[in-house]
């Protein structure tokens, strides 16, 4: 009996090279995992590291360096 089921896409598989010092890299695909590269996207709170858009942050400084917290306070640690 044939039913007209369509297969399940097969995954896709990893393709690896040996780099000149003998090391083995897993090809990844090109992008960033906080989204597409912008112009000021994401960066990182100065307290506790969790990336947001830059209106979610506000500026501090220290010494001579400008640095970004969250604007809201930092979220609780779970």
């Amino acid at each position: 009996m044939k039913t007209d089921i369509p297969a399940a896409p097969q995954p896709r598989a990893i393709q690896t090279r040996v780099s000149e010092d003998g090391l083995r890299y897993r090809s990844k695909a090109s992008g960033s995992y906080y989204g597409p590269a912008t112009s000021g996207g994401t960066i990182s709170c100065l307290k506790c590291g969790t990336h947001r858009t830059r209106d979610a942050l506000k500026s501090v400084v220290l010494g001579a360096n400008r640095n970004y917290v969250c604007r809201d306070g930092c979220p609780p640690k779970s």
